[in-house]
């Protein structure tokens, strides 16, 4: 529909999902260095920040493997699979242009009224 290669899009949306599992673990390693270290660290910080992402990494790769082959033992191909072809209709269209115009116009009629 956006008119780009399909593995393009295939990886965006596998990367969209991934990067919440991304920032999850960097979520729960900063709480288990935080607890761990409370206060001011008083050791090299590149060196605690270093084996922290090295610990992210690790954590969401393994996280990665185990959905990507959950997906395959449902069925994953390398295609999401739609139900019908989505394309636009005029109402769609419409309905979207009329919604900005409206917008627009409280936008501009509430500077006028303030």
């Amino acid at each position: 529909m956006l008119k780009m290669p399909k593995i393009i899009g295939v990886i965006s949306a596998l990367m969209y999902r991934y990067i919440f599992i991304f920032s999850d673990e960097a979520m729960k390693t900063s709480m288990a260095r935080n607890s761990r270290t409370p206060g001011r660290l008083k050791v090299n910080k590149i060196k605690v920040y270093g084996n922290q992402m090295a610990m992210i990494f690790i954590r969401s790769w393994d996280r990665s493997q185990n959905i990507y082959n959950a997906m395959v033992s449902r069925g994953f191909n390398g295609e999401f699979a739609t139900m019908k072809e989505f394309k636009i209709k005029k109402s769609e269209i419409a309905l979207f242009t009329l919604a900005i115009i409206m917008f627009l116009v409280i936008r501009v009629g509430s500077e006028i009224i303030l």
